[in-house]
């Protein structure tokens, strides 16, 4: 399904978003992926969600990715936050909206949360993110020089590139629960390599106008703690592993928006892939101290569906 967007921004437009919604309920959820990352990376984060029952999930591939037009640098993160509360408007999510994003979908959080009306979200998860003004770790800076400078010759480098980018290395040595690999680090080479077949390699122009929004993302202090005057559960979640974003940044958006910080001692940055069970039931803990949260009464096999939910597990993003 597609969502038009953007029909009348200086910035350009309009433009085609991709999105898929799954399950029925009354909860509704919204899940804003990060860079270089298509909706399929929300599969293991959808099926968990339908799990536990009372959930409809809208995923969706931000601009620059997926089946959703790809316009080059000259957009910001304000910009797709814009493009997901137009989504939100074409489904007719007007309030009580749950929120999830991850990486640059924690920083389109960030400024959606800003600027939609209050009561739209009824809750708020950050993810392995940051406010903006930061340096990445050494790790992700000479890896970002490599691939520029380099290139990715084959479709396997670029699957190790990326999951020493995102995970933890003793997590990817390790034997994967439940799974019939390896190693996590084959298990995320297949998951990876089946995403690229259901929806494509990220273009050159998709990554470029991504990575440049990114650049120019910024939430002050001040706007931050307007995110914690609104009066709705907000969890942050970070991993002290993390690759790509420092984890100091996690502590620093928790402490200005005055809301629980969940650190994963020897985790990376993809949370819901390496500690699945925990990532989801903060999630959804949080999801459920919120006023707006309707609980639907447990079914018999919940745990069992529950525990089944993570296999097998879906790519995150940069």
């Amino acid at each position: 399904m597609f969502a038009t967007v953007a029909k009348n921004r200086p910035s350009g437009g309009p433009y085609k978003i991709c999105y898929e919604l799954h399950g029925s309920g009354p909860n509704k959820v919204l899940l804003v992926m990060g860079l270089s990352g298509s909706l399929r990376a929300w599969d293991t984060t959808v099926n968990q969600l339908l799990a536990r029952g009372g959930y409809e999930v809208c995923i969706f591939d931000n601009r620059g990715i997926g089946d959703s037009d790809a316009p080059g640098p000259g957009y910001s993160v304000k910009d797709m936050a814009q493009d997901a509360y137009e989504l939100l408007q074409h489904l007719g999510w007007t309030e009580n909206v749950f929120l999830a994003g991850v990486s640059m979908g924690g920083m389109i959080s960030q400024e959606l949360t800003l600027l939609a009306p209050q009561g739209t979200f009824a809750a708020i998860v950050f993810i392995s993110t940051h406010a903006g003004f930061t340096v990445p770790p050494l790790t992700a800076i000479w890896t970002f020089a490599n691939m520029f400078l380099g290139g990715i010759k084959t479709p396997q480098q670029g699957y190790d590139i990326y999951c020493n980018l995102v995970f933890a290395q003793s997590w990817l040595n390790a034997e994967p629960v439940g799974a019939t690999h390896k190693s996590n680090r084959e298990m995320m080479h297949e998951a990876l390599a089946a995403t690229a077949a259901a929806k494509g390699m990220q273009s050159p122009t998709g990554r470029s106008g991504q990575m440049a929004a990114i650049r120019g993302h910024f939430v002050s202090a001040a706007r931050l703690k307007k995110i914690g005057q609104l009066g709705v559960p907000v969890l942050v979640m970070t991993g002290t592993e993390d690759n790509l974003i420092r984890p100091k940044n996690s502590f620093h958006i928790a402490k200005q928006i005055g809301c629980p910080l969940e650190v994963f001692e020897g985790a990376g940055h993809g949370l819901a892939q390496e500690r699945p069970h925990r990532f989801h039931e903060l999630m959804c803990a949080t999801f459920a101290k919120s006023r707006a949260f309707v609980h639907v009464p447990h079914k018999a096999d919940e745990a069992k569906r529950v525990a089944e939910a993570d296999v097998p597990i879906s790519a995150s993003s940069l």
